[in-house]
C-alpha cells in the first residue's frame, strides 16, 4: 500500500498548486481533525481517493479525477453507505499521508483507489479496495476498455465495491451511472469541470464554452446542465462577468433544463434552489427545492450548506446551526463546510465555537479568501480589537482586507486610519455595498447605512440576503423604521 500510494503521490503532485481547493503548501503531517465532529466509524464507509493519472504525457488529469468523482457519485447514492464528498477526498491529493491517516480523517472503514493509463481511444484503469484497520486488500482489478466503455466501467467497479462490502442485500443493486450520448460529450464535460474547479475568473469563463459544446453534443446529459447552472451562476455573483439579467436568464435556463431532464436528481435540485435562492430571492421556492434534495439524498454536503444558508436568511440560526454541522459531518475537510459552520456559530452567538471553525477552516488551506477576515470579525465581536487587526492584515484577498480594516481601526480608536480605510472601500462600492452598510452601521451613522443597504437591494448582493436578518454589525440600526421596511421589501420579516 505504501508502494501504491507513493505512486499516487508521484503521478499528481505537478498540479497540486494550481487546484483552488488544495493549500498552495504541500503538507506532509497527518492531517488534524481535532475540531471535525466526533461519530462512530462504520464499517460499511468508503473514501475514493482521486484516481492517478498515469498516462504518458500526464495530461489526463481530467480524466481521472472525473472517474473518481463519477465514483464518488455513485457509490455516494448507495443507502446505508457512508462516502465523503468529493472536496474532502480530494484533501489529500498530493500530500504525503497514510492509508490509516487518511481514514481516521475521513471517518470511514474502507479506502478506494486506483490509476487511470489513457492513450488514443484506449483505457486501462486499476482499481483496489482495502480495509484500513486491518491493511487488507479486499478487492482489486485491472480494467482493459475503449472510451466507449468508461461508463460501463465505472458501473463495474461500482458493482465489485458494493459486493465486496457486502451491502448489497440492503436496498439492491449499485446504482448506475447516467452516460451521455457519445464520448465527446462526457469528455468534454470533464474537462469544463476540471476548469471550474479552479474558480478563478478565466478558467469560470473557459468551463462555460466547454459545457455549451458539451450540450451541443448532447442537450440531453443533464450534468452539464448542472453545471452550466452554477458555473454561470458564479460568473455573475462571484467574478462579476456578465450582469444580473443576464444570469437571471442564462441560470434559470440551465436549471429548468436539468430539472425537466432529471427530476429525480438531487444535483439539479440543487442547481435550481440556487437559482430561486442567489438570483431570484424566492425563499419558499429554494426551500422546496432544497428539501426535494434532501429527500433523495440527505447525506449531500452541498444541499445541507445551502439549507444552513437558507436557514439563516430567515433568521433560524439554531435550524441552520443544525444543518452546517451535519455538513461537515458529511465532509470533514472541506474550508468551505467549516466556512458556513463559522457563520452559522455567529448567527446563534456562539463565538468560541465560531473562531474555532473558522481556525480549522485555516489549517485547512491558510490561503483560502476571506478567512482571515471572517475570523477577524468574530475576534473583533468578542471584544479583542488587537487580535483582528492581526487577523485583517494576514487576508489574503486585497478586498476583503479592505472592508475589514475600517472597522477594527474604528474599535481601536485610530479613526483617521479607519477614515483612510474606509475612502477605499467607497472607491469600489458597485461591489461591496453590504459591508459597506456594516461599517456605516458600527460607526452609527444611519444615513449612509440605509443607502448602501437600499444599493444593496437594488444589486441583489448575495451578503445582504444572507445577514440582513441577524447580522450582529447591524445593531445599532435595527430600531430604526427603515430596518423593518427593508425586511418587509425582501420579504423577510417576522
Amino acid at each position: 500500500m505504501a508502494v501504491a500510494l507513493a505512486v499516487a503521490a508521484a503521478g499528481l503532485a505537478y498540479v497540486v498548486a494550481d487546484k483552488f481547493w488544495l493549500s498552495k503548501r504541500v503538507v506532509t503531517a497527518a492531517v488534524s481533525t481535532a475540531a471535525a465532529p466526533a461519530a462512530a466509524t462504520t464499517a460499511k464507509s468508503v473514501a475514493v481517493l482521486p484516481f492517478a493519472d498515469l498516462s504518458e504525457k500526464k495530461d489526463q488529469e481530467y480524466f481521472s479525477d472525473g472517474l473518481s468523482e463519477e465514483l464518488i457519485d455513485l457509490l455516494g447514492k448507495i443507502p446505508e453507505l457512508r462516502v465523503p464528498a468529493r472536496t474532502s477526498s480530494f484533501y489529500f491529493k498530493g500530500k504525503q499521508a497514510t492509508l490509516g491517516e487518511i481514514a481516521k480523517a475521513l471517518n470511514v472503514s474502507h479506502i478506494l483507489e486506483g490509476s487511470v493509463r489513457k492513450s488514443g481511444n484506449q483505457l486501462r484503469i486499476t482499481a483496489e479496495l482495502v480495509r484500513t484497520d486491518t491493511d487488507t486488500r479486499i478487492w482489486s482489478e485491472t480494467f482493459d476498455r475503449k472510451l466507449d466503455d468508461i461508463f460501463k466501467v465505472q458501473d463495474e467497479i461500482s458493482a465489485a465495491v458494493v459486493k465486496a462490502l457486502k451491502i448489497s442485500l440492503l436496498e439492491g443493486a449499485a446504482p448506475k451511472a447516467t452516460p451521455a450520448a457519445n464520448t465527446e460529450t462526457y469528455t468534454l464535460f470533464l474537462q469544463g469541470r476540471a476548469l471550474a474547479q479552479r474558480h478563478t475568473r478565466a478558467d469560470n469563463a473557459k468551463a462555460g464554452d466547454y459545457l455549451r459544446q458539451s450540450l451541443k453534443a448532447d442537450p440531453n446529459f443533464t450534468p452539464a446542465w448542472v453545471l452550466l447552472a452554477r458555473v454561470r451562476a458564479d460568473d455573475w455573483n462571484v467574478f462579476g462577468t456578465i450582469d444580473y439579467k443576464q444570469a437571471r436568464t442564462e441560470v434559470s435556463d440551465a436549471a429548468t433544463h436539468a430539472i425537466k431532464l432529471a427530476p429525480s436528481s438531487p444535483d439539479a435540485r440543487i442547481a435550481m434552489s440556487h437559482v430561486l435562492f442567489d438570483v431570484n430571492w424566492d425563499w419558499d421556492g429554494a426551500e422546496r427545492e432544497i428539501d426535494k434534495a434532501l429527500e433523495l439524498d440527505p447525506s449531500d454536503a452541498e444541499a445541507l450548506e445551502q439549507a444552513a444558508f437558507l436557514a439563516m436568511t430567515r433568521g433560524q440560526c439554531e435550524r441552520a446551526l443544525q444543518f452546517a454541522q451535519s455538513a461537515v459531518e458529511h465532509d470533514p475537510l472541506d474550508v468551505d463546510r467549516y466556512r458556513g459552520l463559522g457563520i452559522a456559530n455567529i448567527c446563534v452567538n456562539n463565538l468560541a465555537q465560531s473562531e474555532a471553525s473558522f481556525r480549522k477552516a485555516l489549517e485547512l488551506n491558510a490561503t483560502s479568501e476571506g478567512l482571515h477576515y471572517k475570523l477577524g470579525l468574530v475576534l473583533l465581536m468578542r471584544g479583542d480589537a488587537r487580535a483582528a487587526l492581526a487577523e485583517m492584515q494576514q487576508e489574503t484577498q486585497e478586498e476583503w482586507r479592505n472592508v475589514g480594516l475600517p472597522l477594527v481601526l474604528d474599535a481601536l480608536g485610530r479613526t483617521r486610519e479607519a477614515d483612510q480605510a474606509l475612502a477605499v472601500v467607497a472607491k469600489h462600492s458597485d461591489t461591496w455595498e453590504y459591508q459597506l452598510a456594516q461599517i456605516y452601521a458600527r460607526r452609527d451613522d444611519r444615513e449612509r447605512t440605509f443607502a448602501s443597504l437600499e444599493q444593496a437591494f437594488q444589486e441583489r448582493d448575495g451578503g445582504l440576503a444572507t445577514y440582513v436578518k441577524w447580522d450582529p454589525l447591524l445593531n445599532n440600526v435595527r430600531s430604526d423604521p427603515r430596518y423593518q421596511a427593508l425586511l418587509l421589501r425582501m420579504k423577510l420579516a417576522d
